[in-house]
């Protein structure tokens, strides 16, 4: 989190849901996983392609399989944001759909700047 993030939320809901999506990442461990699959999938490509390619060609060729992998986790993220402020009293459990929606549209012209 930082300062620029929070001035592009448009109420406490977003932030909760963000918060929710950010925690969610955390607690199912994607970035673990993820790190154990890029690690794999790099020296499975070293072993099977040997010292005849170049490291970068194992990269990218690593980098490609972890696309999938990323949106897997994005949408993981997603759901248990949802599922943890479904419990609360005081956030609306869709708070980070309006973020992201915000964000979309914003990005249509590039990237939202924080």
């Amino acid at each position: 989190m930082f300062s620029g993030l929070i001035k592009f939320l448009d109420n406490e809901n977003q932030l909760a849901g963000v918060l929710g999506h950010e925690i969610a990442h955390a607690d199912r461990r994607h970035s673990t996983q993820q790190l154990q699959q890029q690690y794999g999938t790099s020296l499975l490509l070293g072993l099977i392609l040997g010292n005849r390619s170049s490291n970068q060609l194992v990269q990218i060729a690593a980098g490609l399989g972890q696309l999938k992998f990323s949106r897997s986790f994005e949408t993981e993220a997603d759901k248990y944001s949802t599922i943890y402020l479904n419990g609360t009293r005081y956030y609306s459990c869709d708070g980070a759909a309006g973020f992201f929606i915000k964000a979309e549209k914003q990005g249509a012209a590039g990237t939202p700047n924080f």
